[in-house]
């Protein structure tokens, strides 16, 4: 037992020497081998206040009645830390940038995602061609992140994207709003009654209430929102 344990570890300092963990935003070597980013580059995370999810809520969700709150930890900005984070997930095969990410929103909102009383965490869907092209959807691996702190299931097959849609990238909040309009549907009913959505980044709001307007349709009023980031 004892002889295994020893050589695990000098099999994984072994690793370490050839392969060294890397910042995955400065490229420096990681003091840390369980962060995702060094130290310098954790300072430039702006994370996001109480007061910042309030305004956030106030902008994004409140008018379409939808979502009854909102959680994310981090300000998104352009070619920074957190933008670097999300194109690993989303483009990189990072899976386990995902799920650490998931493991930190939990931990971050542990308390009110208890007090929820949280019966099902829905990530936001791909549709099917994007998917394929992508091989996964990041926004499940999130929230799987999420389900192994908190206790509470992930669900891919409730929600589908029925409706192909392009790139919201360049498009202000109502060409984004027209652009996801009826794009979700159910694929299958639940008799689950507080839902978390989930994605990565959150930027006019509209998929996330859009995605939630489809739920209200079967009875589910009480959802939630939850995000890496905030645009």
């Amino acid at each position: 037992m004892f002889i295994d344990m020893d050589f695990s570890y000098i099999f994984t300092d072994i690793f370490d020497l050839f392969f060294p963990k890397i910042c995955l935003h400065c490229k420096k070597n990681l003091c840390n081998k369980n962060e995702l980013l060094c130290k310098l580059c954790l300072v430039e995370l702006p994370k996001l206040s109480r007061a910042d999810l309030k305004y956030a809520y106030l902008r994004k969700c409140s008018q379409q009645n939808h979502i009854k709150n909102l959680f994310s930890l981090y300000k998104f900005s352009k070619d920074s830390p957190i933008q670097t984070l999300i194109h690993e997930l989303k483009y990189q095969n990072k899976f386990n940038v995902a799920k650490e990410l998931g493991n930190k929103i939990a931990t971050e909102f542990f308390n009110d995602f208890t007090e929820l009383e949280l019966d099902l965490i829905i990530p936001v869907p791909l549709h099917k061609v994007k998917k394929a092209e992508r091989g996964y959807n990041q926004s499940y691996f999130i929230s799987k992140g999420i389900s192994r702190i908190i206790g509470v299931k992930t669900n891919d097959n409730i929600l589908i994207r029925s409706k192909f849609t392009p790139s919201q990238t360049k498009l202000n909040k109502i060409e984004r709003e027209e652009n996801v309009g009826n794009a979700f549907k159910l694929r299958k009913k639940t008799n689950c009654k507080n839902v978390l959505l989930v994605d990565d980044v959150i930027t006019t709001g509209a998929t996330i209430n859009s995605c939630a307007k489809s739920l209200n349709e079967i009875g589910i009023n009480n959802i939630y929102a939850a995000s890496i980031a905030l645009a």
